[in-house]
């Protein structure tokens, strides 16, 4: 039932979405320090504050005193600013006098260890003071500590005038260990693309960097590391077809729980030698064919068939664009307000250790991953309360820790393994 997750977790990523999230790595404005001050800037109140904590997350991890710290301004999602401060001894920074306008946003970072960690997008309109705790890990490459639990395949809708077919992805992953996952020779993700995949449109979202996203032969590589807990990558693209039959090749380059393709009722058929049927799931109210495999062999490749497509160049589409498709999909965001109304009734203080975690966990699958999406969203929430300044950082590190506890203990009831943590 690994596509639950990646259905929930998607409509929840989907509303917390922050669209200048993926500019925060590209961003490099002039600068030799301080601020850098464009000719187009507006003019600026210069009442605004923005202040955090950096720390380790990583027990028995390297200081985080005297780093430097860099707060980039955007203007309708262009950089336009820099601003650098340093750390003091127990990780402090404060930078004032900034700017506060309509339209704009800060996007505050910091370089442990040569790697980069950001803020979610933070805005000053409403309140001019804002918190921006920035949490790093030491690093590692052990490819082991990353589990993909679900990669959803979902067909948009297929695009007659271009004769493409409009895919939307949305991986589900866990870095169980207290690191952050950087990846091997430059690659941390390489996830298999079908043939022919082409206007690959990364989708950013709190949480989860790319990186220096790029393709190379036929996979979709990302470069930004993966820190401790549960992310979704989403990512959208087209795939060409000719006559009224398409067959998606799906291949497995890592490690996956579950691969499930799945597509709106009523619209088109999809069948695979290779996968089983699971079934209809109801999405905001729309009902979606949906076929699975579990535990995909890494590189195998997966053919899916959709058959019942308008023939290229016919008025037939069913959607516009690749943009449209999206957006349609985005549509789905309001079941999220659901779950996340869910979790806060569950929310409760969680056991200390991971025997007890286990204890009242359900025996069935099904109930193990609605448990575990549900702890997804929960930590997504979590994020998005410290990242508004709602709760503390002692708090937060304290929630977090229970959080990741019991979906490490969710993680091997599903294993079958003992609940002691063996």
């Amino acid at each position: 039932m690994t596509l639950r997750r990646s259905l929930v977790a998607l409509l929840v990523a989907l509303a917390l979405m922050i669209p200048f999230t993926a500019l925060a790595e590209d961003a490099t404005p002039d600068t030799t320090g301080g601020a850098a001050t464009p000719a187009a800037a507006p003019a600026a109140t210069g009442d605004g504050v923005i202040s955090g904590t950096v720390t380790n997350g990583t027990p028995g991890g390297g200081s985080v005193a005297g780093l430097e710290v860099k707060l980039t301004r955007y203007q309708e999602m262009q950089p336009t600013d820099e601003y650098t401060t340093t750390t003091g001894e127990d990780g402090s920074f404060r930078f004032e006098n900034l700017p506060v306008n309509e339209g704009e946003g800060f996007i505050a970072a910091v370089t442990y260890q040569g790697y980069d960690y950001f803020s979610p997008l933070l805005l000053l309109t409403e309140e001019p003071q804002a918190t921006a705790d920035l949490t790093v890990y030491e690093p590692t490459d052990d490819p082991s500590v990353i589990e993909i639990a679900s990669r959803g395949v979902i067909i948009a809708g297929a695009n007659s005038e271009v004769g493409a077919l409009e895919i939307f992805e949305i991986i589900s992953l866990d870095n169980s260990s207290d690191r952050a996952y950087v990846g091997q020779d430059g690659t941390v993700l390489r996830i298999p693309l079908p043939p022919g995949a082409t206007q690959i449109i990364q989708q950013p979202q709190s949480g989860f960097n790319f990186g220096q996203l790029r393709f190379e032969d036929g996979h979709l590589i990302t470069t930004g590391i993966i820190t401790p807990g549960s992310h979704d990558a989403m990512f959208a693209y087209l795939v060409p077809y000719e006559g009224t039959k398409a067959t998606l090749e799906i291949g497995t380059a890592q490690p996956t729980d579950g691969l499930s393709v799945l597509i709106e009722n009523d619209t088109y058929n999809i069948s695979s030698p290779s996968m089983q049927d699971a079934g209809t799931a109801n999405i905001a109210g729309t009902m979606y064919r949906v076929i699975s495999a579990e535990q995909p062999v890494v590189g195998d490749v997966i053919a899916v068939t959709v058959d019942g497509l308008p023939r290229p160049g016919s008025s037939d589409s069913d959607r516009g664009p690749l943009y449209a498709g999206i957006a349609a999909v985005v549509g789905l965001a309001v079941a999220g307000g659901l779950t996340v109304q869910a979790v806060r009734r569950r929310r409760q203080p969680a056991p200390a250790v991971a025997g007890d975690a286990a204890r009242d966990l359900p025996d069935d699958p099904e109930g193990l991953e609605a448990e575990r999406l549900e702890l997804a969203a929960e930590l997504n929430r979590l994020e998005e309360e410290r990242a508004r300044g709602e709760i503390d950082e002692e708090t937060y590190q304290e929630e977090r820790a229970e959080i990741l506890e019991e979906l490490r203990a969710i993680s091997r009831r599903m294993r079958g393994l003992e609940d002691s943590g063996a």
